[in-house]
């Protein structure tokens, strides 16, 4: 399973939120997995670089 069995709790949340209407069933939101995403590059970039990565 992906990400250790995390993406299996992310799709159950989401069905669940549309299924019953309810938007405060979603563990995380868009802008929170935009942000991860974005560090977990900038580290990625950091690593191969050796430089530090300022993230906007």
């Amino acid at each position: 399973m992906g990400h250790g069995g995390g993406d299996f709790g992310l799709v159950r949340d989401f069905v669940q939120a549309v299924y019953q209407n309810n938007p405060d069933l979603v563990s995380s939101h868009i802008s929170r997995s935009v942000t991860s995403h974005k560090m977990c590059l900038a580290a990625e970039d950091s690593r191969k670089t050796g430089q530090t990565i300022t993230i906007a």
